[in-house]
């Protein structure tokens, strides 16, 4: 085949393979993070783009295989056709072999003629050297004029035209460039047929890529186990070639590095307040027992139930500096918050007063503060359990406020203040005192955390899991042809005398770098390759040498000053607010130390701080403390419509673990991903929704008024709204009819919000709304209406009673005459306590 043919112009494409471990001079900018919701919209498309092709797979006029010999054929007999020569392999080789003897040969004439030169000079210079005494001439009548006539020169010689030699050569150039970029036509029609086994086996391959092309874009259902969440980091490589590894591989290789998390227990607190102000969580209203969730928090050991004055918490159980375990309701009953704040101050105040005495005196009045039982060690207790507790409480957020308690001195930090300084003047005191060493053991101020924080699963680089290292492959392409045409077009074009120099010559190098750019028929030389290290964390990229030509037009690859945008999806855990990479950049890597993951040279270390913004939600991270797996799908609400036959309509879906959904169905339709797309905020789906006329839109929605959402985790499903009558005719606008002076007219309700159960107060503005005689909020009459003078203001009232059967959703307000419908219907949103 052509592509053997190495002739003129042909160089190596092979980067250098020596392992020399030295540091990469390749510079990484800042990262940039994209959003979970970004990523899996664009995973969808991918799916939805990868099942059309292999649907279109199943049709063999869509998808053909055609043999790779037959494309290759054709590039040949193009190249053929092009010259006007006879295809023969061996004619490169032959004309290479002639060029290297000829140059041989060349250099052997040349040493013969310095050779007979050099043995001329010096018979020259004997015969000189007989002169002086040589007294007859050698020549005879050489004073004699010649008779005959003049001298003749041979036939004269044409030097050739190098405006004919560039013209020839740019013809044939011209020629070859427009084969290259013509679509090469089939050699011959043939009566032949593809095998049918050969063809199948091929669709079943091709086919078989695809679904793993699928899988690949698909996520698994471990992606957002244990409240994880996925992200997209992107960074940007700079290559500084370095000339003594010009030809060698790049690595970069980045470690999630072993404590990673940020903002874990920032974020618990958050959690804790919000457990704590949701009464919900504390007793269960519909069966007044005890909640399931607290039950099971607390059975896990990292919180207690705590009682602190008439309100019933849940606190994190704490740990001492010693790894002792400290209840949080021992603490709070200890720290006697609920003293009277005169005697609190009277009683600190006192024992402080003991410790204020004259030098001599001093040392008989510490000794009995560390006597056991003294009223001293009394005090430090209640210190101890008043200054922890009250840490307690500020690292979960909450006040005397959020928990109901009505404890001026908790409230000020007033005893948290008397407590703390005490605790400090006494332990000033007694540290190094040996007869101390008991109560300074046991109420030394240490610090303390929570014992939830030591759970490994909250932090650290096993949480995070490596889902794809982009770009997997990016290549160069190289034409293998147009290495091979340079053989084939210069050996015929300048057989006769190859010239390397002059117009000829420069035209054939220029020849030989066009062509480089123009061939059909491609080799990929990977440039950027993506990988991950399994178990270990770690992923990068390998980093070839760009393939180019040199100056006499010979392809070679060599690492050249670029910039690449590398990206990885990453699993991690949703409450994180950064993330600490560790990256490094070698040039000539070990394949084992890549492999491996040890991947490593002095100096080419550079430490990343990623900022991520919290997107964990309270409820599932409450299911991810208590190793609830468990994950529900719901629909919690529609907004917008109503669906009709005039145009496409556009829904908002809220509800937990919706972004699952793979089809949504309402009026007889089924509507694939490529339908819809997650929100922003993760809460739902945004659905186009077609135009559906009211045949027979209005008979499905009388047999069916919800819309079904189906996902990996169960269905879900609510009404919605569909107006019927916008449908054909009606979709176009009609001539505004004149307006009677003692009409109707409502012209907007407010507030358009409320939570149920509950009184419902909405002011309608308008005009004649005194002729209004009925009002209906989602179908139920209204317990009181009162109306202004002049008709432009009516107050509406539903009880409570009345707004308690309502459901969550958008409901609409009603007004009527003589059970009439007048005026235009307001949208309410209703939400349920």
């Amino acid at each position: 085949m052509l592509s053997g043919c190495m002739g003129v112009g042909s160089g190596s494409l092979d980067f250098d393979s020596s392992v020399r471990n030295a540091p990469g001079t390749i510079t990484l900018g800042d990262t940039k993070v994209y959003s979970r919701e970004m990523l899996i919209n664009e995973r969808a498309a991918d799916i939805a783009w990868i099942d059309r092709l292999i649907t279109a797979s199943e049709d063999p006029t869509k998808t053909v295989f055609q043999p790779t010999l037959i494309r290759e054929m054709e590039q040949i007999s193009a190249f053929a056709a092009a010259l006007g020569a006879r295809f023969d392999p061996a004619a490169g080789v032959s004309y290479r072999r002639s060029n290297e003897t000829g140059e041989i040969l060349q250099e052997i004439d040349v040493l013969k003629a310095k050779v007979a030169l050099s043995q001329v000079r010096r018979d020259i210079e004997i015969i000189e050297a007989g002169f002086p005494t040589q007294t007859v001439p050698v020549n005879t009548g050489l004073g004699t004029l010649g008779t005959g006539g003049a001298l003749t020169t041979g036939a004269a010689m044409t030097p050739p035209d190098a405006a004919q030699v560039a013209a020839t050569v740019n013809a044939l150039i011209s020629s070859v460039t427009a084969r290259l970029d013509a679509a090469a036509s089939p050699i011959a029609k043939t009566d032949a047929k593809s095998n049918p086994a050969d063809d199948f086996r091929d669709r079943l391959a091709y086919r078989d890529m695809l679904k793993a092309a699928r899988n690949a874009a698909g996520l698994d259902e471990l992606h957002d186990a244990g409240n994880n969440r996925l992200i997209r980091l992107n960074l940007q490589a700079t290559v500084v070639p370095d000339p003594d590894n010009a030809r060698a591989l790049g690595a970069i290789q980045v470690e999630i590095a072993a404590s990673t998390s940020g903002g874990t227990a920032a974020y618990l607190g958050s959690w804790l307040r919000a457990a704590n102000a949701r009464g919900d969580w504390r007793v269960d209203t519909a069966t007044f027992k005890p909640n399931n969730t607290l039950d099971t928090l607390e059975d896990s050991g990292d919180f207690a139930r705590t009682r602190i004055g008439s309100f019933l918490t849940v606190m994190p159980v704490l740990v001492n500096e010693s790894g002792v375990e400290l209840a949080p309701q021992d603490l709070f009953d200890r720290a006697e918050w609920t003293k009277d704040d005169v005697a609190d101050n009277k009683f600190f105040g006192s024992l402080l007063a003991e410790l204020s005495l004259p030098p001599a005196e001093m040392d008989a009045a510490v000794a009995k503060v560390c006597q056991p039982g003294s009223l001293h060690s009394f005090a430090l207790d209640i210190a101890d359990a008043r200054t922890k507790s009250y840490d307690l409480i500020r690292s979960a957020n909450l006040s005397a406020g959020d928990l109901g308690v009505q404890s001026p001195g908790m409230a000020s930090g007033a005893k948290y203040q008397r407590a703390g300084d005490y605790q400090k003047q006494v332990f000033g005191l007694i540290r190094n005192r040996p007869d101390c060493a008991a109560l300074v053991a046991r109420y030394a101020p240490d610090k303390t955390t929570w014992r939830v924080l030591q759970r490994p699963d909250l932090g650290g680089a096993e949480q995070v899991r490596i889902y794809e290292v982009g770009p997997r492959e990016q290549a160069q392409q190289v034409s293998t042809v147009a290495r091979s045409a340079n053989s084939l077009a210069l050996a015929v074009s300048l057989a006769a005398s190859a010239p390397s120099a002059g117009v000829a010559g420069n035209l054939g190098a220029g020849f030989r770098r066009d062509i480089m750019n123009r061939a059909s028929a491609l080799d990929r030389v990977p440039q950027v390759v993506g990988y991950s290290v399994g178990g270990k964390k770690k992923f990068g990229w390998v980093i070839g040498p760009h393939a180019t030509t040199n100056a006499k037009g010979q392809a070679e690859v060599r690492q050249v000053a670029k910039s690449y945008d590398l990206s990885v999806d990453l699993s991690v855990p949703a409450w994180w607010t950064s993330l600490k990479l560790k990256a490094m950049t070698v040039w000539a890597p070990s394949p084992q130390k890549l492999v491996s993951g040890t991947l490593g040279a002095p100096g080419s270390e550079t430490d990343l701080t990623v900022p991520l913004t919290s997107a964990a939600d309270f409820q599932s991270f409450t299911q991810f403390l208590v190793r609830d797996s468990k994950r529900a799908v719901a629909l919690e609400d529609v907004i917008g419509g109503p669906v009709t036959g005039c145009a496409a309509t556009t829904l908002l879906l809220k509800g937990p673990n919706l972004w699952r959904a793979e089809r949504v169905m309402l009026l007889g339709l089924s509507l694939g991903r490529d339908a819809f797309v997650i929100a922003p905020d993760m809460a739902g789906i945004i659905v186009t929704v077609p135009a559906v006329s009211a045949i027979p839109g209005e008979r499905a929605y009388q047999l069916d008024d919800q819309v079904h959402i189906l996902t990996p985790l169960g269905p879900a499903s609510k009404k919605f709204e569909y107006d019927a009558s916008l449908s054909g005719e009606n979709c176009k606008p009609k001539p505004a009819a004149a307006s009677d002076a003692d009409d109707v007219t409502v012209t907007k309700a407010e507030p358009t919000t409320f939570v149920v159960p509950s009184l419902v107060e909405i002011d309608v503005t308008g005009k004649n709304l005194g002729k209004i005689d009925e009002i209906r909020l989602d179908g139920r009459r209204a317990t009181t209406a009162k109306v202004s003078a002049d008709g432009k203001l009516l107050t509406v009232e539903f009880s409570r009673h009345t707004s308690e059967g309502i459901e969550q959703g958008t409901v609409k307000l009603e007004f009527f005459v003589k059970k009439k419908s007048v005026g235009t219907a307001q949208t309410i949103r209703i939400t349920r306590e």
